[in-house]
């Protein structure tokens, strides 16, 4: 009997995983998108229907691995996943948006790439001489930004070329170039160095009471 249970247990990882919920995140974000004063409020409302929408067709169509180290397919794990209220994956990449108006600057002087092999060129870029010695001097200055963790991967690549590791450089460019298409491997380049300090955020009671994480 408990051998049953068991093996019922591994063939269905996903059972536990109530669609209700997502359904009663959405309902409550549609409240929100149609009766909030605030415009901003209404909006962010409107942007977390598509998402939980997304997470309720992942458990419908039981296309993401909902509780797995590697929820999504295809996806290594050290890809940073957009990842909503309750832990639910939506199966976007947050390395993977489309391209940025810093990426747009950079692609101006880059000659030679087709439509849809932006990424792929700005990646193969950050790899050459020019490229390099770029990321080299902005880790030296501090001139950059990196909002998600796989932007920091070829400032990674530059130090460890300079420390006279490029086995180990060679090993991370391995790992990395199958998502040169896809994903940002290179930071926002910064004319100054950012400046960190402690920052205060003020939302009135009102604000507080629709935008609250179980929302």
């Amino acid at each position: 009997m408990n051998d049953d249970r068991n093996e019922e247990s591994s063939e269905s990882p996903r059972a536990g995983v109530n669609p209700g919920y997502a359904a009663h995140q959405i309902a409550k974000a549609l409240t929100a998108s149609k009766e909030h004063h605030d415009p901003e409020v209404r909006k962010r409302a409107e942007e977390k229907i598509a998402k939980w929408s997304t997470v309720l067709s992942n458990i419908l169509t039981d296309s993401v691995d909902y509780g797995s180290r590697t929820p999504t397919r295809e996806t290594p794990s050290w890809a940073t996943l957009e990842v909503i209220t309750g832990g639910f994956a939506t199966g976007k990449l947050l390395a993977e948006d489309p391209i940025q108006d810093h990426e747009r600057k950079l692609l101006e002087n880059l000659p030679n790439f087709s439509d849809g092999k932006e990424r792929h060129a700005l990646n193969t870029h950050f790899l050459s001489e020019e490229g390099l010695n770029d990321l080299r001097e902005r880790l030296g200055t501090g001139c950059y930004d990196i909002s998600v963790p796989e932007e920091g991967a070829l400032l990674v690549v530059a130090w460890l070329v300079e420390k006279g590791y490029p086995n180990e450089a060679r090993e991370l460019i391995d790992e990395l170039s199958p998502f040169f298409s896809r994903l940002r491997f290179y930071p926002v380049p910064l004319k100054h160095q950012r400046r960190f300090g402690s920052r205060v955020h003020l939302k009135d009671a009102g604000d507080k009471r629709w935008t609250k994480s179980s929302f």
